[in-house]
């Protein structure tokens, strides 16, 4: 039986947060047996069986054991088994408010044009926007704004957009050596093959804000970003454009600035940014077949 939602959960190394997720899911006001979940579990251990056996009570779960890593890999094999109207990729390590699939199936039921929606994410603790500085104001996803409105865990596609687009590059994100950037290459493909994408600030889901990474992190992130302007560039996508010169621009003020401020440690975060990016766009270039 078609489902109205599938929720696709890649995970490997949490539980407790595992757990969060799922009852959060058990606690939606919208009727239970609309929603299926596939949890994508790569742990090499069984530390799931639990969890998933007491949900598996609550609503319908499909748990699929891997032996491979990676974030996109692990969503693209989870599609494969999806029945869902609409396909969301919630992190394992964040959660939905009570009412945030009612409100994306509300959105839809009225707005069939859009081909995906893009909700506010906040820190459950501090109720501000989470790992981006999402708008208050709801509107149209463009180029000039994606890379505001748009993470992996909260766009919710309609299933056969999804599929057309062929889903996510697995060359890309958590992983792999290009650790970023699986999401807003698909929104980037989305917006070239004009789909229509929206952001509601309305609708809320809830993320711990992780935005001071380790400076390794930083610089495989750039790397991801890197690979990212590398591909779009050589399909001559030109929606990548507005990102980029933000994304490098605030990188080369962030240097000045913090070589004059006499701050080592962001100096070097701005550094490896762009250094990152400069290397994955290089590395891309030999390595990656498009």
């Amino acid at each position: 039986m078609k489902k109205t939602f599938s929720l696709v959960i890649p995970t490997l190394g949490r539980v407790q947060e595992l757990d969060r997720l799922l009852e959060s899911i058990r606690y939606q006001t919208m009727p239970i047996d609309a929603l299926e979940v596939i949890i994508v579990d790569q742990n090499e251990d069984s530390r799931l069986n639990a969890i998933v056996s007491k949900y598996s009570k609550q609503f319908f779960i499909k748990h699929l054991k891997v032996n491979f890593k990676g974030a996109a890999r692990a969503r693209n094999y989870g599609l494969k088994f999806a029945t869902g109207r609409y396909i969301n990729f919630p992190d394992d390590d964040s959660f939905l408010s009570k009412d945030t699939l009612k409100k994306v199936l509300a959105f839809f039921s009225v707005n069939q044009s859009y081909d995906a929606l893009a909700v506010k994410v906040l820190d459950p603790i501090k109720k501000k926007p989470a790992l981006l500085n999402f708008p208050n104001m709801s509107g149209e996803i463009s180029c000039f704004n994606f890379y505001r409105r748009t993470i992996e865990f909260n766009i919710f596609w309609k299933r056969d957009i999804l599929l057309r687009l062929g889903g996510f590059d697995e060359n890309l994100g958590v992983g792999t050596f290009f650790a970023s950037e699986e999401s807003g290459d698909l929104v980037l493909r989305a917006l070239s093959n004009s789909y229509k994408l929206f952001y509601n600030a309305d609708i809320i889901l809830y993320h711990p804000d992780k935005r001071n990474p380790s400076l390794d992190k930083v610089y495989s992130y750039a790397l991801g970003f890197g690979a990212l302007l590398n591909k779009h560039i050589k399909s001559r996508n030109l929606c990548i454009l507005p990102y980029a010169i933000n994304y490098l621009g605030r990188a080369i003020i962030g240097m000045l600035l913090y070589m004059v401020l006499y701050n080592g440690y962001k100096f070097k975060k701005y550094y490896l940014r762009l250094k990152g990016s400069i290397q994955g766009f290089k590395y891309a270039g030999k390595t990656l077949e498009y």
